[in-house]
């Protein structure tokens, strides 16, 4: 029986623990939201207005959030949220972040600037001349000096 005791109290010790610790995390978590749930996150979006990319990303980062915050207060519930339908939202999400990587990557990749290009090519050929020059009449006599 007292050993029995003796492990309900190291048990609660650990779970004493592990609340701190969840307190923390929460106290931490609240923290870093703050800034999105005051009026800093209208301020972000008037930012972002004339950037539509800006505002998609601030938009998914925001949902994405939620989520996860909602994902984690299943979980403490005891809900699997393998089985629950936040999963295909945060999957959704997922893929929406990664299209709009890839925007964001092929908006900063270099551009080909097609003039230069076709001036550079242009330059850079070789084209006959319709007069022939001195060079090639030299030839022509010598060619004909020979055949002589």
């Amino acid at each position: 029986m007292a050993r029995e005791a003796k492990e309900s109290s190291s048990l609660s010790e650990e779970l004493k623990n592990k609340l701190k610790q969840l307190h923390c995390a929460l106290n931490d978590l609240k923290q870093c939201l703050t800034p999105l749930t005051d009026d800093q996150y209208s301020k972000l979006k008037e930012k972002a207005k004339d950037n539509p990319l800006d505002m998609a990303i601030i938009d998914i980062t925001m949902a994405y959030s939620i989520n996860s915050l909602f994902w984690m207060y299943l979980i403490t519930n005891g809900v699997d949220p393998q089985q629950h339908s936040i999963k295909r939202e945060l999957e959704r999400l997922k893929a929406l972040m990664l299209r709009l990587k890839e925007i964001k990557d092929k908006s900063k990749a270099p551009k080909l600037d097609v003039i230069a290009s076709k001036r550079f090519i242009r330059n850079a050929l070789w084209q006959a001349n319709d007069e022939p020059n001195e060079s090639d009449s030299k030839r022509k006599n010598k060619r004909q000096k020979c055949n002589e």
